[in-house]
């Protein structure tokens, strides 16, 4: 049986739960169309800034992030190397190798380190918030606030800074 501590659960778990819900899932879906409409470019760009944001989301999952600022991610390259941060560098390469013109096995690497990142980070998340995005609006994904906020006050934690978080999407 494998045992989480509720404190840092409520706290590291919430905030990385909600990063991936409101900067990451946006993002794998803005990859997604790009490379079905064959925007190669926009396709990559979509996953570096995805994979960017998924390096925050592990930082904050370490203790040793607050908010997706450049300088952060920066030191996040400089620590050991993560499958988020291994994506990192590489789209980074592919970027410059590509310049202007970039090309449907490029877009197609950039996928490949998106959806390598993607699913080592999620694995890291204690649980998978509802996808932001729904013809309802951002209805489903109340039940789970709610579920979260009690269980920060029951740990002696405050309430979540929805606003902050809702602002960066």
């Amino acid at each position: 049986m494998t045992a989480i501590d509720a404190r840092w659960f409520a706290d590291k778990g919430t905030a990385a739960s909600w990063t991936h819900a409101l900067l990451v899932q946006p993002g794998l879906e803005d990859a997604e169309v790009a490379a079905e409409v064959e925007d190669w470019g926009t396709c990559l760009l979509a996953c570096l800034l995805t994979v960017e944001r998924l390096a925050f989301c592990e930082m904050v999952l370490d203790g040793r992030a607050a908010s997706p600022r450049e300088i952060e991610l920066l030191l996040a390259l400089d620590g050991e190397p993560t499958p988020a941060t291994r994506g990192l560098r590489e789209l980074h390469r592919l970027r410059a190798e590509a310049g202007p013109h970039v090309g449907r096995a490029c877009a197609e690497a950039a996928l490949t380190c998106l959806a390598t990142a993607d699913a080592h980070v999620r694995s890291r998340i204690p649980i998978d918030v509802l996808p932001m995005r729904t013809p309802e609006g951002f209805y489903p994904s109340l039940r789970v606030a709610a579920t979260l906020e009690h269980l920060r006050k029951a740990v002696g934690l405050g309430p979540f800074q929805w606003d902050w978080w809702a602002n960066l999407s």
